[in-house]
């Protein structure tokens, strides 16, 4: 039977299956309904800041860059038409009429390098058209404008400043320009010409309308449009005519914008930028009406399948703690073959992976606590070799009578050989450990052998803190000089050690005899042989305890050529304590 527990101010009380089924579809129902209020609160929440960063974020940012353009283009027309009109070529045209050319090419060269291309005027003291860039039948139109003549009546009167305004002038084939600069040409205090550069509209169009607001509105300060992407906003007069609200707002042909007015102190320009918040509007009403509708819906079917979700969900729990039931019983073997929910099936399959894995991990632990003993008995029984020992005690029978010291390092040696070999505690140990056991085996051995055995060892300090399973390269090592010393006068053994990236590599070399071709296959292959026993290959248990411990990746390679050696490279990931 099935119990639900819950605690209610302080209390255990306890609910048979039929309540908890219950207690499952009004909890069920319940956190439902908190779900729906939440969604509906992100909606409003998300509408909101979608409404404040999408419109009026943007455009803000955008008002501000079309500002600060403005205000650069501004000064640098400010800046270089007075530098200009104090040029050596623009005063010998006027005075002399001389140098055309060079004054010309001048001209052209400035409007050429600009973003925003002008066209540019110089008129002489009389008003008169000198030079420009004006197609042949529009120098005619220019000379008798309104605009111009004021521009140069303005700059008559003030030399030593420069006139800006709204020009406007359209031309013929497509030529329109739309703001004006203007600086008289002084030859000893006085005005002997005037040079002005007409912003074209053409050259504007193509830098402002890269922003993405929907308009962008050009004027002076007295509200006359020279630049705009829409006209629905410009009256008869060419005025910008609009009504704002205190919230930014304004209405163009029924629409809501909302829009930025900021006029820059320097030029007296005023940058409109506008975007339409009908759109968004529309989005979320739309989006209103349909989370209302969701909401209805989702009640309806919350209701009417939370009864039978409550009960699939008793059940689901009810195989799941069964099959709990039987792990602890020590049933590994039990596997749950139901099909539910998908969140339960995830449960269920993980815990059949958990089952598989753990009687994979029993049997590779079996494995590999044989391995090891067998590797240590292996070793153990090595070293008690009668011929080892008696080799060892004859060895030292001498160096006694010889060299009292050495039988000294000798008999410490020996004894920590046992000692180490007998020692069942700790699987892995530091490789520093590991290292002073294979030198103490190698001294032992060179006392044997004398000048019939070489060895070296390098091994970078870096790893010397790092663990590896005990009896690795001893094995390894003692293979080399079993088999390695047949048939040669003396035997070099080289062991190095390094770190690779994040693991370890050794590689164990000799000049032996080295292994037949045949023979070294043979060997390879009960390397990568899984449930092979053999009783006589170290290099096979080092292989499979480095296999279970650390997986596929890793293990040794051999590596031989018969009559020139035989190289061992065991590779092992880093292991700190």
């Amino acid at each position: 039977m099935l119990y639900c527990y819950q605690i209610n101010a302080g209390v255990l009380s306890v609910h048979q299956s039929g309540k908890f089924s219950s207690y499952l579809k009004k909890s069920y129902i319940h956190y439902a309904s908190i779900l729906m209020l939440i969604m509906s609160l992100v909606f409003f929440a998300f509408s909101y800041f979608n409404l404040r960063f999408t419109i009026v974020k943007t455009n803000q940012s955008c008002n501000g860059s079309v500002g600060s353009f403005v205000n650069e283009q501004y000064r640098l027309y400010t800046d270089q038409v007075s530098k200009i009109a104090e040029s050596s070529n623009i005063k010998n045209v006027l005075l002399h009429r001389s140098a055309s050319t060079e004054a010309f090419r001048e001209l052209y060269a400035f409007t050429s390098a600009q973003l925003i291309k002008p066209v540019f005027y110089l008129f002489d003291s009389e008003g008169n058209l000198v030079l420009s860039n004006l197609y042949q039948p529009n120098q005619a139109i220019c000379q008798g404008n309104r605009k111009l003549k004021e521009a140069i009546g303005f700059s008559k009167s003030s030399p030593e400043h420069v006139y800006s305004g709204v020009s406007g002038i359209q031309y013929d084939n497509g030529q329109k320009t739309v703001y004006l600069f203007c600086k008289a040409v002084t030859n000893q205090n006085k005005a002997i010409g005037f040079l002005c550069f007409d912003l074209t509209a053409d050259s504007i169009d193509k830098v402002l309308r890269k922003n993405i607001v929907d308009m962008i509105i050009l004027t002076d300060r007295f509200d006359n449009a020279f630049y705009y992407t829409n006209n629905s906003v410009i009256n008869s007069m060419g005025k910008c005519e609009l009504n704002w609200s205190s919230s930014n707002e304004v209405k163009i042909d029924d629409k809501p914008y909302y829009g930025i007015s900021t006029l820059l102190s320097d030029s007296n320009i005023k940058v409109i930028t506008l975007s339409s918040t009908w759109a968004q509007k529309q989005v979320m009403s739309l989006g209103i009406i349909f989370l209302c509708s969701l909401m209805v819906l989702m009640g309806i079917l919350i209701i009417i399948f939370a009864k039978k979700v409550a009960q699939n969900i008793s059940q689901s729990l009810d195989a799941l703690l069964y099959a709990v039931q039987q792990c602890r019983d020590g049933n590994i073997g039990y596997r749950i073959n139901s099909v539910t929910f998908e969140e339960f099936q995830i449960l269920y399959d993980e815990f059949n992976k958990m089952m598989v894995k753990l009687q994979a991990l029993i049997k590779n632990n079996s494995e590999l606590l044989e391995r090891k003993r067998m590797m240590e008995v292996s070793q153990l029984e090595k070293q008690f070799n009668p011929h080892f020992v008696f080799n060892v005690m004859e060895t030292m029978k001498y160096e006694i009578l010889i060299d009292p010291q050495q039988a000294a390092r000798m008999m410490v040696a020996f004894a920590n050989l046992m000692r180490y070999s007998i020692n069942y505690g700790n699987s892995k140990v530091p490789l520093q450990t590991d290292i002073s056991y294979v030198k103490d085996y190698l001294m032992l051995q060179k006392m044997r052998f004398n000048q019939r055995l070489n060895y070296h060892i390098d091994i970078d300090k870096e790893i010397l803190q790092y663990h590896l399973p005990k009896l690795l390269i001893q094995p390894v090592v003692e293979n080399c000089l079993t088999h390695g010393i047949n048939n040669v006068e003396h035997i070099d053994i080289n062991i190095i050690g390094k770190r690779v990236e994040d693991d370890i590599e050794f590689v164990i070399s000799d000049n032996g005899c080295g292994i037949p071709n045949d023979k070294l296959m043979e060997i390879r292959q009960l390397l990568n042989t899984e449930d092979a026993m053999p009783s006589h290959i170290g290099l096979y248990n080092i292989q499979r305890q480095i296999k279970l411990l650390y997986g596929d990746c890793y293990g040794l390679t051999l590596n031989s050529e018969f009559g020139c050696g035989t190289e061992v490279r065991i590779k092992i990931p880093i292991e700190r304590a």
